[in-house]
């Protein structure tokens, strides 16, 4: 989707859909980025880009510091402990603020392989698009249900997107995140049949 103007006042100028036979060649889909690029005179930046929730984990996390500076430099390691799949070398770790007293916060925490990022990043960059930023479609939801006005300060609200291969959900209370979730579980994935007895 190509957008103009501000995040509070935008129009859609294009947008393309597209899809790609899983197993495809990465370089098809840098193809395809470059001829979108060229087709709608798109800026080398601006850009931002969406992947998978199923891609990622979301942990809660308390810390007893409340400076993004100093959150910045141990929640990584805070958080590793609740990641026995991943070395914690390996995964980039995003985080929003949930809440704040004097000396702690309690933070969300988006935590994605950096393999999985560098494959996203790699095809957009072949495809002469670089991305500013980028979102599990988690946060997407929770973004673009802000901007379109539908998060209600009054009452508890869940948003669920149902992709491909997996499903996202927020819980949203008084406006504001609580949590988020992604379930291994699309709308294209496959439900085994129970055997017949």
């Amino acid at each position: 989707v190509l957008l103009d103007g501000s995040a509070k006042r935008h129009k859609v100028i294009a947008s393309e859909v597209g899809a790609l036979a899983p197993g495809s060649d990465p370089e098809a889909a840098s193809e395809i980025l470059r001829d979108l690029a060229k087709k709608h005179d798109l800026p080398s930046d601006g850009i931002r880009v969406v992947i998978e929730g199923g891609l990622a984990a979301f942990r809660k996390v308390s810390l007893p510091v409340n400076d993004d500076d100093k959150i910045e430099k141990v929640v990584k390691f805070e958080v590793e402990s609740e990641l026995p799949q991943f070395n914690i070398e390996d995964v980039v770790v995003d985080w929003v603020r949930l809440s704040t007293a004097k000396d702690s916060c309690t933070l969300l925490t988006t935590i994605v392989k950096k393999e999985d990022l560098e494959g996203v990043i790699s095809v957009c960059e072949k495809g002469n698009v670089e991305p500013m930023e980028v979102d599990a479609d988690t946060s997407a939801i929770v973004n673009a249900a802000s901007a379109a006005g539908a998060l209600d300060v009054e009452s508890a609200q869940l948003l669920v997107f149902v992709g491909e291969e997996s499903s996202s959900i927020a819980v949203i209370d008084g406006g504001q995140l609580r949590e988020l979730r992604s379930i291994k579980q699309g709308a294209l994935t496959h439900i085994p049949k129970e055997p017949k007895t």
